[in-house]
């Protein structure tokens, strides 16, 4: 099987990007369109990352199901690992950035939305990541529906065997604990390094619907400190401003999220139902094949206000909410793998000379046997017409299926370095403060003044 992708990159996050690209030699489908993750590893990752998200997307969509595209290539060389889907179009934070979303459009995403993550929650696993940029709509014959992508930070919430909810209480906790994805849409118990369930995915999705329906959030802003995100989302719990005079139950699932149980099962149906009946009141609710799909072009119907009017400003200001803060940042689930990179040389700066390795506790035994059926093996590095690799560097060698991973083990352990001179999001938190703080002023987008913040004792 031989892979070509084309430059620049559609995406390019921290560790890895995203290509366009195309399987040139299949004899079993022809040549096909693909989006191709790629990321640095080495042969001494123990638990790679691309890997670890196939598996989750192989869990999630189960014998088949419409929700999800399906990875359909894998492999790994000594310098890069590669994980391919089936291509998609574009994502709804994009799509839908520079305009609002017609009422129509708003009730189809957020139908198949929670269609995608009740069907997630079934599967056993949580997503940890959901957030608008992480939803992409289909093309070709299946344009205007919603896709679920990105599960390379999912974890279980119950026992793959017994299908037991995984237990958090006094006498121990093996449910997943610790912050897992981004600052903005992560739940309050996320942030906190609560054990999560599906819960905090609910919540998540619950800030997602938000977003897409008023433009943004309150504590929305690129480069907004996490701290003061985690501030902001307690403040708007308390006093109850989320609620305002939207039509649609924003509020109500935000606050429900944050009230049910650790193993409680959400009411997704309800919830779908709920949003469905503002615009339907008297039309029978759809089953989930026949949803209205998203219609990017629709302009027959009124779009949604797109600006946060509707909430309450009024609600936090002038009074003193008790606020819960970490001591130190959240840790990320990924971190650098130790060992040589055994002569790896990058054509540009723009690719961390240091390769990225899941944390074991994130990631679940066999791996590599449950992808074994779904996917097939990368076996020829894929090309492109600009190198990854300078010159004088070794040529990329692709690792067999059935090679051990690790490929080489590390031996000898090297020097830690402190995560402010690598840049490493790892560590450890433990602890807590709790911050009385009074809010003065305007608050979420129109800007925040504090006053007088007291730690207790």
């Amino acid at each position: 099987m031989r892979i070509a992708y084309e430059n620049p990159a559609l995406g390019v996050g921290g560790f890895g990007r995203v290509y366009r690209a195309r399987v040139v030699s299949d004899q079993w489908e022809g040549s096909r369109a693909i989006a191709l993750k790629k990321i640095r590893t080495s042969d001494y990752v123990k638990y790679p990352v691309l890997l670890h998200e196939a598996c989750g997307l192989v869990l999630a969509r189960g014998k088949s199901s419409s929700l999800f595209k399906r990875p359909t290539d894998w492999g790994r060389s000594q310098f890069y690992e590669y994980l391919a889907i089936e291509l998609l179009g574009c994502d709804l934070a994009t799509l839908f950035q520079d305009r609002p979303l017609t009422r129509r459009n708003f009730v189809s995403v957020v139908l198949q939305m929670f269609a995608a993550v009740k069907h997630v929650h079934a599967s056993g696993i949580l997503h940890c990541d959901i957030k608008p940029e992480n939803f992409m709509l289909g093309r070709g014959e299946n344009a205007g529906r919603v896709y679920l992508i990105d599960f390379n930070l999912w974890t279980a919430w119950r026992h793959f065997d017994t299908h037991e909810h995984l237990e958090y209480d006094e006498e121990g906790c093996n449910a997943a604990v610790g912050f897992r994805g981004t600052y903005t849409y992560a739940s309050i118990n996320c942030h906190l390094d609560g054990a999560l369930s599906r819960r905090d995915d609910l919540e998540s999705l619950a800030y997602t619907i938000f977003a897409l329906y008023a433009g943004g959030l309150p504590w929305s802003g690129r480069g907004t400190p996490s701290a003061h995100i985690l501030e902001m989302k307690q403040i708007w719990q308390k006093s109850g401003a989320l609620q305002g005079s939207c039509a649609y139950p924003l509020g109500d699932l935000v606050y429900y999220a944050q009230s049910i149980g650790f193993t409680e099962e959400p009411d997704y149906d309800g919830w779908r139902e709920a949003f469905w009946r503002v615009d339907n009141p008297t039309a029978e609710f759809p089953e989930h094949d026949r949803y209205p799909l998203c219609d990017p072009a629709d302009d027959t119907s009124e779009t949604v206000p797109w600006n946060m009017d509707f909430a309450d400003w009024e609600g936090p200001i002038g009074h003193t909410y008790t606020v819960h803060f970490l001591v130190r940042s959240n840790a990320g689930r990924m971190k650098y793998a130790p060992g040589s990179n055994h002569g790896y040389m990058p054509d540009s700066s723009r690719w961390n000379r240091r390769a990225m390795t899941m944390l074991p506790e994130d990631t679940m035994e066999g791996e590599l046997d449950i992808i074994r059926d779904f996917v097939k093996h990368i076996s020829a590095a894929p090309t492109t017409q600009w190198e990854s690799l300078a010159e004088g560097c070794d040529p990329e060698e692709m690792r067999e299926f059935e090679d051990p991973i690790p490929f080489r083990v590390y031996v000898e352990e090297e020097p830690e370095e402190s995560s402010e001179e690598s840049g490493e999001v790892c560590g450890e938190i433990s602890g807590g403060e709790i911050v009385e703080t009074e809010m003065e002023g305007d608050i979420g987008g129109r800007g925040v003044s504090e006053a007088g913040a007291i730690v207790e004792s």
